[in-house]
């Protein structure tokens, strides 16, 4: 009877170690993928924020166009 009891408890030991070993890789591989995640983050919002610096640039231009523009009909209309 020892034997049996100490034969389980040996086994449960290693279940024990095993399912410690898998939660400690899936934990790692989460927080790998989580930094991943940051980092990706991190890229799109500096890629955002790039965009948005040449938009406002070119909505610039275009003002800069229109004021050209609306000079030059007003050229027009006078000669």
């Amino acid at each position: 009877m020892y034997m049996e009891k100490a034969a389980e408890v040996r086994n449960l030991q290693r279940e024990v170690e095993h399912l410690t070993d898998q939660i400690s890789n899936i934990f790692d591989r989460h927080k790998i993928m989580s930094s991943n995640v940051v980092l990706a983050v991190y890229d799109l919002c500096s890629d955002k924020a790039m965009t948005e610096a040449a938009l406002q640039e070119e909505q610039e231009k275009v003002k800069l166009y229109e004021a050209k523009l609306d000079n030059l009909q007003a050229e027009y209309e006078v000669t």
